[in-house]
């Protein structure tokens, strides 16, 4: 196996891509973002609102990592 694989446990770790499964009107485009450890807690590092910084991961997104 190679590349980035859904995490089985589906628990995102520091470094994960995040990807929100639905899309986003009027595109349709999904939202990626990464997982990063921030001031002990687990992140999502995006532009999700329009500039790039750090939010709290909502419970919907899918990890992947990939193997060493």
């Amino acid at each position: 196996q190679r590349g980035w694989l859904a995490r089985e446990d589906g628990l995102p770790r520091p470094g994960d891509i995040l990807v929100w499964p639905f899309t986003y009107p009027p595109r349709g485009t999904q939202h990626i973002g990464i997982a990063v450890q921030q001031n002990g807690r687990l992140m999502l590092l995006s532009n999700l609102s329009g500039t790039l910084g750090t939010v709290p991961i909502q419970p919907g997104y899918l990890a992947f990592h990939k193997p060493l």
